[in-house]
């Protein structure tokens, strides 16, 4: 068995009769489908492109009744606003009274019209914290903490009646007008409902409101009853058109969504099947004799790679079809099949050294299944890297760990194998 093309031929004419033996087409078609499907499944990712026209604007109008509309909604499963909670001040010399101040507040106009609202008061901010984070106790809209005196105060809102102070800015004024729309069947249809308000008009829901009515309470002390302070009037301005893709926007650029988690689980079944046909050939010594009597020691593994490479490669065009992760209208469609290949061929190769390396066959689908989440949990440790001030180890592992770079690895270790074998014999 001198020539390579020969030695080639005969092992693989020898693992296909072996493969058609152990494989049947039902199982084969079945095992490609039910990968697809879960893989795909998981990496759903829906992109959108939307054009905005232009919006006009809203006249400012009065807002009186918006204070009880907003809260009765939130609460309208025991019709029940809530209450106010004042924490006042333990030393001032405002010249009124804590329950006189807390009576001119509940006396505001937009708050006289929440029949249902009261007031608490509480000796200290972490009482008033204690209370409200114990969910039996009756429901507080807001508290009012006051500082050393009345005109030092910190409105303070729990839930979704104020956006976070923690959520990160937007930018992109597209994503502004996409969020005046919320999804009616997400995952199932790209039906929107306008919903006509953003995270910066949730400040009209609650927060305004209170703020006038403690500000005005102020006004009437300072002024002795002579001013009763100022109304509030909301409007919104004008929109221009814009187009919103949902591909700019910062946080889906950061999430690890897509092919991302799940690429290794497209071959894993290809995994198995060349692990388990590699250990045989160990167990029954059927490698050994081959390579005893002159044959390429690589070929034994790459012949069963050249026989279940075809499946792969219908996955492949299933999910390049199908493209449920959205990809191929951000990348070239080639280039996803060339990177998805020359990926699946360097698992391929990933699993033939852990093959060579594990003694019994027992251990092997155990140890390719632990190999496949570790692959998963790295990917997603690099993938986070790249956002911080360690992005450089990603771009190195990028190179050291690139799709192609086992494929030469375990070639020339076999032929390193190989020359040593030799030098042994002679």
């Amino acid at each position: 068995m001198n020539s390579f093309t020969q030695q080639f031929k005969i092992i693989l004419w020898k693992n296909y009769k072996i493969f058609r033996q152990k494989t049947t087409i039902f199982f084969s078609a079945f095992e490609i489908f039910f990968t697809f499907l879960i893989v795909c499944t998981l990496s759903v990712r829906k992109k959108e492109k939307i054009p905005y026209e232009k919006a006009s604007s809203v006249p400012a109008m009065n807002t009186y009744e918006g204070f009880v509309m907003q809260n009765e909604v939130n609460h309208g499963y025991d019709n029940t606003i809530g209450s106010l909670a004042f924490v006042l001040p333990s030393n001032s010399t405002f010249g009124v009274s804590g329950d006189e101040f807390i009576s001119l507040v509940m006396n505001n106009p937009s708050l006289t019209l929440a029949s249902e609202l009261k007031s608490m008061k509480f000796n200290s901010e972490k009482e008033l914290t204690d209370y409200v984070n114990d969910k039996y106790n009756k429901p507080v809209v807001a508290g009012i903490v006051f500082g050393d005196d009345y005109t030092d105060y910190t409105i303070r809102i729990k839930g979704d009646a104020i956006i976070d102070s923690k959520k990160e800015p937007i930018n992109n004024f597209a994503d502004n007008r996409r969020s005046e729309y919320v999804d009616l069947y997400p995952m199932i249809s790209d039906d929107y409902k306008y919903i006509g308000f953003t995270d910066a008009d949730l400040y009209a829901r609650t927060y305004i409101y209170l703020q006038n009515a403690v500000d005005n309470a102020i006004i009437q002390v300072k002024t002795n009853g002579k001013v009763l302070g100022y109304s509030v009037d909301i409007g919104k301005l004008s929109k221009p058109p814009v187009f919103y893709d949902s591909n700019n926007k910062e946080e889906n650029r950061k999430t690890f969504d897509g092919y991302g988690p799940y690429i290794a689980l497209l071959f894993i079944g290809q995994f198995f099947h060349i692990s388990n046909r590699l250990m045989e050939e160990k167990e029954n010594k059927t490698g050994d004799g081959l390579i005893s009597i002159g044959a390429y020691p690589f070929l034994l593994w790459l012949t069963w790679e050249v026989i279940y490479i075809p499946l792969s490669v219908v996955i492949l065009a299933a999910a390049v079809l199908f493209d449920p992760a959205q990809v191929l209208s951000q990348v070239n469609p080639i280039l996803v099949v060339l990177l998805l290949f020359f990926y699946a061929l360097s698992m391929y190769n990933m699993v033939v050294i852990i093959s060579r390396i594990i003694k019994k066959g027992k251990t092997i689908i155990v140890v390719t299944c632990l190999f496949v989440a570790f692959i998963i949990s790295i990917n997603k440790v690099l993938f986070n890297l790249k956002f911080g001030e360690y992005g450089w180890i990603t771009k190195i592992a990028g190179a050291v760990l690139s799709p192609i770079g086992p494929l030469f690895l375990i070639i020339f270790m076999e032929l390193v194998l190989e020359q040593l074998d030799i030098l042994k014999r002679n």
